[in-house]
């Protein structure tokens, strides 16, 4: 029997043995048992993707027609009311638009104590028109783009709004003040300008109209010497 000298005294060494091959057999059962347990979850993975692949279904040739048989009804319910909707959407954003571009030119002839005015000219189809700041001197004949030399601030095409959108009173029958305008523009002294003085006011009174493709309209104007800017639509019988 041998013996062995410790720091607590004297021990068996076949105790030493013992006690190594004890951590050695732990150590092996606890290597299995993670074994086992990485094994087992790997098997469910690879269980559930496997029941994940064989409940994926297709769609059924009776399904599809279904679907479709419902989205060709929705757009033959959807397609007439668009096509009614986008005409006088743009003409809608056009006639604002003209809103817009009185104020400009309004506030500019404000902010610098000078005259502005919006030049239109229906010469062009759809038509165009012009915020300019200054007629150069010999009264407002509009900027290069009508050979004239009004210093130009900015240019509108009606074409840019869409098919459809142009100069006219469409399916109104009745103009305000008493005439549409040989072009559907009915500001004169200069013609087809509407002129801002330097306190905001109108130095010529009158409207423009604008149309779509389906008849309807709108007019936007100066109605007083007070500048007010004004924007109208014709209902079908008055403008309101």
């Amino acid at each position: 029997m041998r013996f062995v000298s410790t720091p607590v005294g004297i021990v068996r060494k076949e105790f030493f043995e013992d006690v190594g091959k004890e951590k050695k057999a732990l150590s092996t059962r606890e290597t299995g048992k993670k074994r086992c347990l990485r094994v087992g979850f790997m098997n469910t993975i690879k269980g559930g993707l496997e029941a994940g692949v064989r409940d994926v279904r297709g769609f059924t040739l009776m399904e599809i027609v279904i679907v479709m048989a419902i989205l060709a009804v929705l757009a033959a319910v959807a397609i007439p009311g668009y096509s009614v909707w986008l005409p006088n959407y743009r003409l809608k954003a056009a006639a604002r638009d003209v809103v817009s571009n009185f104020q400009l030119a309004k506030m500019g002839a404000i902010k610098e104590n000078k005259a502005w005015a919006v030049v239109f000219n229906p010469g062009v189809r759809p038509g165009k028109y012009f915020i300019c700041s200054d007629d150069g001197g010999d009264g407002w004949d509009g900027p290069p783009a009508m050979e004239g030399n009004d210093v130009l601030e900015k240019a509108v095409d009606l074409d840019a709004y869409g098919i459809g959108v142009k100069f006219g009173h469409g399916n109104a029958t009745q103009p305000i003040g008493g005439s549409f305008g040989a072009n559907d523009i009915t500001y004169k002294t200069p013609d087809n300008v509407a002129v801002f003085g330097p306190k905001g006011t109108a130095n010529n009174l009158g409207y423009v109209y604008l149309s779509n493709d389906r008849g309807t309209t709108c007019a936007v104007g100066t109605p007083s010497i007070s500048g007010v800017i004004v924007l109208r639509k014709w209902t079908g019988s008055a403008w309101n």
